[in-house]
């Protein structure tokens, strides 16, 4: 039973992936890194899971929120984004890269947006879960990157040279 019924994006795929961990990373804060080797690609690791909003209520909420808010947002690149500030779970908590191992997918269930969270490379254990934010959206503002990625251009979703 949803707790929020308010917050129409669930989980799907039951309880959060057990063969993940939220770890801590210098300078990046909060993460997720594998318990596990996960070798074969395009593997569902977890749905993004948070509130759908449309970008005039996205707009809305975030200008409310100040330097210190942590945000949580992913844009699905069809006027809609998934907050999951209030509502999210762990897969809020992959970090951004340049050269993510990540990505998200969206796709339709019984009506509702649902974002998948697979990844694009070999994962091996101990490794941290990274995504390319910016795969669908252009940034709004310059949040400093702290991927460590070789080809990162030192801001959140600046065009890599």
């Amino acid at each position: 039973q949803n707790p929020h019924p308010e917050c129409k994006n669930v989980k799907l795929f039951g309880q959060d992936n057990q063969d993940l961990e939220v770890t801590e990373y210098q300078d990046k804060g909060k993460g997720l890194r594998a318990l596990r080797d996960i070798i074969d690609i395009h593997q569902t690791l977890g749905e993004y899971v948070g509130e759908v909003l449309n970008e005039k209520d996205m707009t809305t909420r975030t200008s409310k929120y100040s330097i210190d808010t942590p945000f949580y947002h992913l844009n699905t690149a069809h006027n809609e984004y998934i907050d999951a500030a209030r509502y999210g779970n762990q897969m809020r908590l992959i970090n951004h890269s340049d050269d993510p191992n990540c990505m998200y997918e969206r796709w339709i269930d019984k009506g509702q947006t649902r974002i998948r969270i697979t990844n694009i490379k070999a994962i091996h254990k101990g490794q941290e879960l990274t995504i390319n934010y910016f795969q669908s959206e252009k940034p709004k503002a310059n949040h400093v990157c702290h991927c460590q990625a070789k080809n990162c251009s030192g801001i959140m979703g600046k065009p890599i040279a």
